[in-house]
């Protein structure tokens, strides 16, 4: 997914697919990272905003 997200930077859904990966393995601030590129290009979107809400909920 790292690659992917290199080899297309402007796709939202790439970035929160990453963001769930990284969720998924515990590093969170990885995944807040990827939730926060989503959002950048795409900022209607409702799942990257979820997650991180239940990201730093955890913290």
């Amino acid at each position: 997914m790292e690659l992917n997200a290199k080899e297309h930077p402007n796709d939202f859904n790439v970035w929160d697919s990453l963001g769930e990966i990284y969720m998924i393995l515990g590093e969170d601030n990885l995944a807040i990272e990827s939730y926060e590129k989503s959002l950048e290009l795409y900022s209607k979107n409702t799942n990257a905003v979820e997650m991180i809400k239940k990201i730093n909920a955890k913290e």
